[in-house]
């Protein structure tokens, strides 16, 4: 059997006339040489040497006449296939529901499969646009309580100075947003400051111009480099703006370069300048050894050194520092460093399980959905393929035959797959953008068409395989006795209700997914957060540092602020505080109790300055004592601490009355940590400043003119909608002080709280749309079945009503058929969701993986759903007119 395929395929047959031909010749040779008086052996032997390698000219017609047959069988092949192909189109067209309806359920499990892939291409496969971003890492400093901070300036210089070798560079960055005049208004551009060497270490290189020198970075060069959002928003995105001029706080900088649009490190740097060119203040700031914050040191490891040996370098240094600076340095000993691309990435990668899981159920759902449309199809279509076999089809031609069917539909499938997963991307790319990271690095390429043809031809073997077998198995005997019986036999039942379990199950799963997903919002929306965000406008304020470096100067200037947008027509109640609720901003200060001293790091708190009616205008409680009064902006320094900070150090006790002492923490100021000791005026409740999901911290509250800060938040209550108050308020605050930068100052708290819940929001979105998609897909499936199966047995059927059977039980009849799909569907289904649980646990919020509320409440909309997708078929049935149904038969 191997000899006649390699013969049939290669053209290694050897034709019996082959030999005959040359015999014949040589023969006709001996003759003529025995004509000429040559014996009989002597012709013979004179005629083969004369005709010379008989086995060669033989080998070569062998050759040409495998290669002829070869390619005449092939031709007929094609031209059956291409036969068989304009006849499944054809059919196709004669069946437009059937058609309509896969093609639609493969590009819904296509597309969405290969928008996911195009996420996780662009955000975790492709590489960081650095050189050998594996070897980039971030340095923190570490206490015991395993509790970090970024390194101070000097800490950072002694550090590069102890660890040698041991690193191939490291770099220091320090961030401010200084304002820059623009045709709207002044606006705060965030700019790194960076150390020498910075660009050498990250390891870029520039779209446009050049970077930082290290001459540059050492001196108070008016320099810098911008990222491309900012050169294609702020400068026009022109390539001749290399050399252009912009106004930083009054100071003027040249455009040397721009960086290419994927570089993007720090994540929120705008700009890039010379760490030297650093205002005052910030030199200041820099200066301390105790200022911890709005900074990240970033290192290169060698080549030729691992994660743990580098990290045993800098240990030393760490321990070196701790000795040598006990008063800053103490319990903070210990190193971390953090890889970048999993600081990048965040919690990137479980998201992205979590849809890759989801998406792959809807795609084996859409599969297992257009299979049993197909093993339908095929048992419908007996009688036809019964004729084709009885007249000499083989199994193979008939598999052939269903396979170009299943390839006609998966292809279609696949091509409109692939503008779902066009059109899909882009809205991920305009609806995630706080969700996912490097979204910009996500595009539907020819890498993702790839995979888009690879899963087509997956799902055509898949569809092909497997009705292709039940049809060709059993020969046309079996084909037209299940026409004539009108129904299929029994493994043809077994496989549709297989396929109608895997349904049900893979729809459970995904309900149950989208069940925790629910009950996650549900649990964030009942958290309190402490506050009332409903009508509350908030507005950044951000004097110009070179105006308002006078702290006396920069109060009144707030004390004004406050007292303008209160005269704002409209507004309620207003106040001021350094760091609102859900901005993500924080400053710890370290505390002591009654003059007590603690060398424990965990005696913390944040450091909060506010407006005396900051805690009627948040609607924040008031739990003892009282709130600040205006009399306390210019009297002895008091504060107010929150529940938590007062159940953990006065325990059973009322702290009103008491005394605490915290550090002073406005950057590059001279008074940068001193101590300031506060009496305890009032408790107020807590507030979840740092995220609705976060754990609550202690906080303390002081008047904002002990320690005014260099920018500001302002709280306005409105009672109707905050967005009308915008242009007035704007116009107010610019006519006290028309150097404030307002163009993107204004917010609302409602929308800072959905940031915070975007991620989970925005999972529970796209796994609530995808069940649906399933619970659709598995009622069209469980419906189509059933609607077949009925209409097979409507002889049956017609035929006990008119023995008497009772039309109105026939539909139950029919549905408790189901009923052990559905048993074992559920079992499965719900061990499907426990896994999906466990994929989606980091994802979740006040909800157990395995959520006894979202799997019964899946269960029972999945059992639901079933038997009503298969009770209105049954009911449908049941109407058959006895006499019309066995006249017709």
């Amino acid at each position: 059997m191997r000899r006649d395929l390699r013969s049939e395929l290669f053209g290694e047959r050897l034709p019996a006339d082959v030999d005959d031909e040359l015999a014949f010749h040589i023969e006709e040779r001996a003759r003529a040489l025995e004509a000429d008086g040559l014996s009989r052996e002597d012709a013979l032997r004179e005629a083969h040497r004369r005709f010379g390698d008989a086995a060669r000219y033989r080998r070569a017609v062998s050759r040409e006449a495998g290669r002829r047959l070869f390619r005449a069988r092939w031709v007929e092949r094609l031209g059956d296939a291409t036969r068989d192909l304009r006849y499944a189109l054809r059919t196709l067209a004669r069946n437009p529901s059937y058609s309509l309806a896969a093609v639609v359920t493969l590009a819904l499990g296509i597309g969405a499969t290969t928008a996911v892939f195009s996420l996780v291409r662009g955000i975790l496969l492709h590489a960081l646009p650095y050189d050998h971003p594996e070897r980039l890492v971030e340095v923190y400093e570490q206490n015991p309580q395993a509790s970090i901070r970024p390194l101070s300036y000097p800490t950072f210089q002694d550090w590069h100075a102890g660890v040698g070798d041991a690193v191939e560079g490291m770099a220091f960055v320090y961030g401010i947003a200084p304002p820059m005049p623009t045709p709207e208004g002044p606006v705060p551009v965030l700019t790194a400051f960076v150390s020498e060497g910075f660009f050498r270490t990250l390891g870029v290189r520039p779209l446009l111009g050049r970077l930082l020198t290290g001459e540059e970075t050492a001196t108070e060069a008016g320099v810098v480099v911008a990222s491309y959002d900012f050169w294609s928003r702020r400068l026009g995105g022109d390539p001749g703006a290399i050399g252009r001029t912009i106004v930083l706080d009054d100071r003027t900088f040249v455009v040397i370069g721009v960086t290419p649009p994927e570089v993007a490190y720090p994540s929120w740097a705008q700009l890039w300048a010379p760490l030297a060119a650093l205002p005052d203040a910030g030199r200041r700031a820099l200066a301390r050894r105790d200022r911890h914050a709005d900074a990240a040191v970033i290192a290169r490891l060698r080549p030729d050194r691992s994660l743990s040996a580098t990290r045993g370098a800098f240990a030393q240094a760490a321990e070196q520092q701790a000795a040598t600076y006990p008063e800053t340095a103490a319990g903070w000993d210990v190193v971390r460093l953090n890889r970048l691309r999993d600081l990048v990435l965040g919690n990137a990668p479980q998201r992205l399980t979590v849809l890759g899981l989801t998406v792959g159920l809807v795609l084996v759902l859409a599969c297992v959905n257009v299979m049993g449309l197909a093993l339908v199809r095929v048992t419908a279509r007996g009688r036809e393929l019964a004729v084709r076999a009885a007249l000499g089809a083989g199994r193979l031609q008939v598999i052939r035959l269903l396979a170009l069917e299943s390839l006609v539909v998966a292809l279609a499938g696949a091509g409109a797959g692939v503008c779902v997963a066009i059109a899909t991307t882009r809205y991920l790319r305009t609806a995630a953008p706080t969700v996912l990271p490097r979204l910009a690095n996500v595009r539907v390429d020819l890498g993702t068409l790839g995979f888009a043809v690879a899963l087509g031809i997956l799902v055509t073997v898949a569809l092909a395989f497997g009705p292709g077998w039940v049809a060709a198995r059993g020969g046309p005997r079996n084909l037209l006795g299940t026409v004539r019986a009108g129904h299929a036999d029994r493994a043809t039942g077994r496989a549709r209700a297989t396929l109608v379990t895997l349904q049900l199950a893979v729809a459970l799963a995904l309900l149950a997914g989208t069940g925790l997903m629910l009950r996650t919002l549900s649990a964030l929306s009942d958290v309190d957060p402490g506050f009332d965000p409903d009508g509350l406008l908030t507005v950044r304020l951000q004097p110009p540092a070179a105006r308002y470096d006078d702290p006396a100067r920069l109060a009144e200037l707030y004390r004004r602020v406050e007292e303008a947008a209160a005269q704002v027509p409209g507004v309620g109640r207003v106040a001021l505080s350094n760091h609102l609720p859900a901005s993500g901003s924080w400053m710890p200060t370290p505390i002591a109790i009654d003059g007590r001293t603690s060398e424990n790091a965990t005696d913390q708190a944040l450091f909060r300055t506010i407006s005396p009616g900051y805690f009627a205008t948040m609607h924040i409680p008031l739990l003892s004592g009282r709130a600040l009064e205006p009399g306390d902006l210019a009297g002895e320094p008091v504060a107010i601490v929150n529940r938590t900070l007062a159940e953990r150090y006065w325990p059973n006790e009322n702290p009103v009355g008491r005394f605490l002492t915290v550090h002073r923490s406005v950057q590059g100021r001279g008074d940068f940590g001193e101590p300031l000791r506060a009496r305890v005026v009032g408790v107020v409740g807590d507030v979840r400043h740092m995220g609705i999901d976060q754990p609550l911290l202690p906080e303390v509250y002081l008047p904002y003119t002990v320690n005014p800060p260099t920018w500001i938040q302002l709280a306005v209550r409105v009672p109707g909608d905050p967005g009308s108050l915008i242009p007035p308020l704007r116009e107010r605050l610019r006519s006290i002080e028309p150097l404030l930068p307002l163009a993107d100052a204004f917010d609302t708290l409602e929308h800072r709280l959905a940031r915070g819940r975007a991620p989970r929001t925005f999972l529970a979105q796209v796994v609530s749309t995808f069940a649906l998609v399933a619970l659709a897909l598995a009622a069209v499936g469980v419906w189509g079945i059933t609607a077949y199966s009925v209409a097979r047995r409507r002889y049956e059927i017609g035929l006990r009503v008119a023995l008497g059977a009772d039309a109105a039980r026939i539909p139950f009849g029919i549905v408790a058929g189901i009923l052990p799909a559905i048993a074992v569907a559920v079992p499965l289904g719900i061990a499907a969701a426990l896994a999906v649980g466990r994929v989606m646990r980091s994802q979740l919020f006040g909800v157990s993986a395995a959520d006894p509320l979202a799997l019964a409440g899946a269960g029972a909309v999945l059992v639901s759903v079933a038997i009503l997708a298969t009770y209105l078929p049954a009911r449908r049935a049941a109407g058959v007119d006895p006499a019309e149904v066995l006249r017709s038969d």
